[in-house]
Formats: C-alpha cells, sequence, structure tokens
C-alpha cells in the first residue's frame, strides 16, 4: 500500500523498540554500558555473542535518528522550504544543539532557524515520547502564551517551549507514523509567529 506524505513507515527495530518496554529496557542498558567490561565469569566466546547484541542496540539508535530526520522534513518544511526563516548549519549550531547521534537519542533532534529580517532565533526539535507519540516543540523567545494555537501548549519542563499536545502524532496500524496532524499543527504555529514577527517589525 502506497504511503501519502503524512506517513512515515517505521522500521521494525524502531517499532519494537518504541512498542515494548522491555525491548527499550534492553537497548538502553547496552548503549548505557557498551564501554564497560564484562561481568566476571562470562567466557571468551561471550564477547563475541555481546557484540552483535550491540549491533543490533545500534541499530535501533541509527533507525531512531534516521526516522526523526524524515519526520522533521516534513513538519518543518513550511520552515526549510524557503520564508522568511534561514535554518542554521550545523557548523553554525552550538555545541548543545549538533546533530550527535548521542544527542538525539537522549533529547531531540534540534532545527534552528533565524528570521532574515529582525534576526529572531526559532529553536524547533523533535522526539519520541513514550505514550504520547511522535512531539514537536518550538521556542521563540518572547513569545508569549496568548500567541499559541490549537494543538500546542507550554511545555512543562521548560516555558520556553511550546510543546504539541499528546497523540497528534501516533502510530497507525503498525509500523506508520501518521503526522499529518502534527505537520498541520506546526504549520498553524508558524503561520502565528511569522504573523507576529511582521506585526513587531
Amino acid at each position: 500500500m502506497k504511503m501519502h506524505r503524512g506517513e512515515i513507515k517505521l522500521p521494525e527495530s524502531l517499532y519494537q523498540y518504541l512498542k515494548h518496554a522491555s525491548t527499550r529496557q534492553s537497548v538502553d542498558a547496552l548503549l548505557e554500558h557498551e564501554l564497560q567490561h564484562l561481568a566476571d565469569g562470562m567466557q571468551w566466546d561471550e564477547l563475541i555473542n555481546h557484540c552483535n547484541t550491540l549491533i543490533l542496540a545500534h541499530k535501533v539508535r541509527r533507525d531512531y535518528v534516521e526516522s526523526l530526520i524524515k519526520a522533521s522534513k516534513r513538519v518543518w518544511r513550511p520552515l526549510i522550504r524557503g520564508t522568511e526563516w534561514r535554518e542554521l548549519t550545523i557548523g553554525e549550531l552550538e555545541q548543545d544543539y549538533k546533530p550527535a547521534p548521542n544527542t538525539v537519542w537522549r533529547d531531540s533532534l534540534y532545527r534552528i532557524f533565524i528570521n532574515r529580517e529582525t534576526r529572531q532565533r526559532l529553536t524547533t526539535a523533535l522526539s519520541f515520547n513514550i505514550g504520547e507519540g511522535l512531539v514537536a516543540y518550538l521556542s521563540l523567545a518572547g513569545a508569549s502564551s496568548a500567541d499559541i494555537p490549537t494543538g500546542w501548549e507550554i511545555d512543562g519542563e521548560d516555558p520556553a517551549y511550546w510543546r504539541t499536545q499528546p497523540g497528534l502524532a501516533d502510530f497507525r496500524n503498525t509500523h506508520h507514523l501518521e503526522v499529518s496532524r502534527l505537520m498541520a499543527a506546526a504549520d498553524d504555529a508558524i503561520s502565528v509567529l511569522s504573523l507576529r514577527e511582521l506585526e513587531a517589525s
């Protein structure tokens, strides 16, 4: 079945990771402790088995990063396609926002934009939140809660960010992530922020 623009097919490894808590615990533990010594009592042949399981864990992380990159190209398309916003290159990003695999894995995939006229900085992020689906974040200095469009709310962990409400981009069928509503919410938020920037200039 052909997918439409608002769907992303999740790789099997990532789907299993997001769906099953036991898989997440195993993968997270492997990646957290991969450089540590093997436990006392393990045999030499078990080192190969350990390396094989690490390869599988790294594949989950690779698929996680790839899926967020695919999603970001769709969700932030109104910013990327050439508006009054210019995306910062990876070389222009501060260290905390550079897209290292571990940063994306532990935190979010950040993409940062600068308004071409006002020089205002717009920080965006995407992450998979267990129980909520794919969640988008936006932060623009000076934006107030009065500006928040439908589908967004103040982030409870960092009030400088808006975040999409849970469930806007959840799994559909088995391996399909439906991002159409998330794309629409991002489009609405960017329109609100762009209008706000226009009024302030």
